[in-house]
C-alpha cells in the first residue's frame, strides 16, 4: 500500500515552495541601516570608540520627507523621498550623527549622500510671570 498518494506529495511540494518563496522577502529598511552604517564609518573614521560602537550596534531613528509625490497622496511606494538615519551620540547631549540619502519610498534604491554631525541646542523659552524655573 502506498503511504503517500500522488496528490498529497504534489500539495506538500507546492506548500513547501510557497512557504520558502514567501520567506525570501527583502527587508529594504535593514539594507538602508547597513548602508548608512558603512557610509558613516567610512566618511568619519575619526569618531570615538563609543560613537563607533553606537553606530555599529544600535538601531537608528529613521526619518522620511517626501520630495516628489507621483500622485499627490504622499503614500505611493514610488514617491521620491529623503530618508535620514539618525544616531544620538553617547555622552554628548543633543549631538547626533545623521546619514542623509534619497530614493523611492520603498527604499529599494536608497543611497547615502551625506553625513552630518549636528549639535541640537535647546532653545530657552520665555517664562510667564509667576512661573518657577
Amino acid at each position: 500500500m502506498n503511504f503517500f498518494s500522488k496528490n498529497s506529495v504534489i500539495i506538500f511540494i507546492f506548500a513547501g515552495t510557497a512557504f520558502f518563496l514567501s520567506s525570501c522577502a527583502t527587508n529594504y529598511r535593514l539594507q538602508l541601516i547597513r548602508a548608512a552604517r558603512e557610509f558613516a564609518l567610512e566618511q568619519h573614521p575619526e569618531l570615538s570608540e563609543k560613537d563607533i560602537h553606537t553606530i555599529k550596534f544600535t538601531t537608528p531613528v529613521i526619518k522620511e520627507n517626501t520630495l516628489y509625490s507621483r500622485d499627490g497622496s504622499n503614500k505611493n511606494k514610488n514617491d521620491i523621498v529623503q530618508t535620514v538615519a539618525v544616531w544620538d551620540l553617547p555622552g554628548q547631549p543633543g549631538k547626533s550623527l545623521m546619514v542623509v540619502g534619497f530614493g523611492q519610498r520603498r527604499l529599494n534604491d536608497w543611497n547615502p549622500n551625506r553625513v552630518i554631525i549636528k549639535h541640537f541646542r535647546k532653545i530657552p523659552t520665555k517664562k510667564k510671570a509667576g512661573e518657577i524655573e
